[in-house]
């Protein structure tokens, strides 16, 4: 058997066009919401398994959005082949790394490039219903809700503005029916929620690192919980500027808050899911 080729140049490459959606205003780390997707997370057409990595699933996300495709699920030419499917002639596979892991599994000594085809770019395969029952029903409550109420993190609801506060330890947010949307009321407790583990998790950082590793945290939460992602940018917006700065001088710094993103995500996931997460399957790694 062929031994795969270890490029970390690849991983640099992936790294660097997200980067430059950013700058593009292209928000990579929020799911694009298609009506019957049957995923919510970017998962393998064969195993069901959901990809691992926050650049690999911020990369398949992104192309969902702007190649329009119906679902997130992505396979090899093989894979599809061996499904009796067909990719469509001059379509271009969305190329993801998978990591080679060390000694111990801490720390990847290179990448192996992966290139995926969405099932949106294969005929012969009939795009399969729903395979995760959706969760999420306007003015139903949630399991996200419950994740809420499991985390016993004190939560007090009133005034204008949303904030975590280190020094009592307490989340302030207005009260639900100040949001326009349900959506928008998940996305902001989501983000203050990932403020809230950091102490947990001993993350400790600037500010800004802090934002958008909670900003992207929220985004993947509300995604595993079946929760669409709200239509306001605001904080998204209101940060660009200042992470681009930082990606100028680290163009690790997108990767790193993105790994502490998914990290907190998967601490809290323990509330609501702790039998899967004790068996590593909080987010299950194709």
């Amino acid at each position: 058997m062929e031994t795969p080729t270890v490029d970390n140049a690849v991983h640099n490459e992936l790294l660097g066009k997200l980067v430059a959606k950013l700058r593009e205003n292209v928000i990579p780390w929020r799911k694009v919401w298609t009506t019957g997707d049957p995923t919510r997370l970017p998962s393998n057409f064969v195993t069901r398994r959901q990809y691992h990595g926050p650049l690999n699933k911020m990369t398949l996300w992104v192309a969902q959005q702007e190649r329009q495709y119906p679902t997130g699920l992505w396979g090899t030419a093989t894979q599809f082949a061996r499904a009796g499917g067909v990719i469509r002639p001059g379509e271009q596979p969305e190329r993801i790394v998978r990591p080679i892991w060390g000694k111990g599994r801490q720390v990847a000594t290179g990448f192996v490039p992966v290139d995926l085809f969405n099932l949106g770019q294969v005929e012969g395969i009939e795009v399969p219903l729903p395979i995760i029952p959706p969760t999420y029903t306007p003015g139903v409550r949630s399991e996200f809700d419950e994740l809420v109420d499991s985390t016993l993190a004190w939560v007090v609801h009133g005034g204008d503005e949303a904030m975590y506060s280190y020094d009592l330890d307490v989340i302030f947010i207005p009260h639900r029916f100040r949001f326009p949307d349900y959506e928008s009321y998940a996305q902001t407790l989501a983000h203050e929620l990932l403020h809230w583990s950091e102490t947990r998790l001993k993350v400790f950082s600037d500010m800004q690192f802090l934002e958008l590793r909670a900003e992207i945290g929220a985004c993947f939460l509300l995604a595993e919980l079946g929760v669409p992602a709200s239509d306001d940018l605001a904080n998204h917006t209101s940060y660009i500027a200042h992470w681009l700065d930082e990606l100028a001088d680290d163009p690790g710094y997108l990767q790193k808050a993105a790994e502490e993103a998914s990290r907190g995500v998967d601490y809290l996931l323990k509330f609501v899911r702790p039998e899967s997460c004790q068996k590593g399957l909080c987010k299950k790694a194709e």
